[in-house]
């Protein structure tokens, strides 16, 4: 809160009526960005970001949008150092 921002967390379960609850509840609350770490989110939601300019940080993977980012997890990496410690 140092900085005036809040985190709004949504948990969807790969539903698209809650994907759809949870960018709507986003858009209304004016978010300033949006981190979204799941696949299969729909374009149509993706969409109303965009035309909000709202920008959007995918976690892999992602599709090619305006406004958007991509963090790349290298999963053999984490797994080979879980299981040598």
């Amino acid at each position: 809160m140092e900085r005036g921002y809040e985190i709004l967390i949504g948990s969807t379960n790969y539903e698209t009526a809650k994907m759809e609850l949870c960018a709507r509840r986003m858009l209304e609350r004016k978010v300033d960005g949006v981190a979204i770490m799941t696949f299969g989110f729909e374009e149509l939601l993706l969409d109303r970001f965009a035309v909000d300019n709202i920008p959007v940080v995918f976690i892999d993977p992602a599709p090619s949008r305006p406004l958007s980012s991509v963090l790349a997890v290298d999963y053999l990496a984490g797994i080979n150092e879980g299981v040598e410690n």
